[in-house]
C-alpha cells in the first residue's frame, strides 16, 4: 500500500482467534507443557516464553530482538508448540525453515513471514559466519535489500522478525 510517497509491502494477515465465552475455559494444559515439559519445571524460564508470546501478540510488527532456541532430545513436543504458535500468530505470517534457507540467494518467506521457525538450529551457527551474521541482521535490523524471486530485482524491505529455533 502507499502512504503518501511512500511505498509499504505490509502482508501480515490477522489470525482468526474467535472470542471465548466461555468461563471454564481452560489452558493449562499449553502452560503445563511450557513449564514441565519444554523448560524442564523452572518456572522463571516458562515466565520467559510466555512472557515472548504475549510481547508478540501485543506488538505485531515489533522486532523482540533476541530468539528463543529449544534444545532437547526428540519427541518432547516443540514442533508440538510452534503448531500451537502458528495458529496465535496465524498459520499466514508464519514459516518453517532450516538454518540453509537464511543464506539462500532467493528469499520468498523474506516478503511474506514476519514469524520464522528455525529447525535444527546446531553449532553452524556458531562455525559460520555468513549463517551467523544473517542471524544477527534478522534479529537486530529492520531495513533488508534480498532478492526474493528469481529474475527480480533486490527489493528493499523495511521488516521486523520473531525468530523461534529447534535443536536435538
Amino acid at each position: 500500500f502507499n502512504k503518501g510517497k511512500t511505498r509499504y509491502l505490509n502482508r501480515y494477515i490477522p489470525p482468526s482467534i474467535r472470542e471465548i465465552t466461555d468461563d471454564d475455559y481452560d489452558i493449562s494444559i499449553f502452560r503445563d507443557h511450557i513449564l514441565n515439559v519444554l523448560c524442564d519445571g523452572d518456572p522463571v524460564a516458562a515466565r520467559v516464553i510466555e512472557d515472548a508470546i504475549a510481547w508478540d501478540l501485543r506488538n505485531v510488527g515489533g522486532n523482540r530482538k533476541w530468539m528463543i532456541l529449544f534444545t532437547s532430545e526428540e519427541g518432547l513436543g516443540k514442533d508440538l508448540f510452534f503448531i500451537a504458535l502458528k495458529k496465535l500468530y496465524g498459520e499466514r505470517n508464519c514459516e518453517d525453515l532450516q538454518l540453509e534457507d537464511l543464506t539462500e540467494r532467493f528469499r520468498p518467506w523474506f516478503l511474506e513471514a514476519c514469524y520464522l521457525f528455525l529447525g535444527e538450529v546446531d553449532d553452524s551457527v556458531v562455525k559460520n559466519k555468513k549463517l551467523k551474521g544473517w542471524i544477527k541482521k534478522i534479529i537486530s535490523d529492520a531495513s533488508f535489500r534480498v532478492e526474493a524471486l528469481k529474475g527480480v530485482d533486490s527489493v528493499r524491505v523495511k521488516a521486523a522478525f520473531t525468530i523461534w529455533g529447534s535443536s536435538n
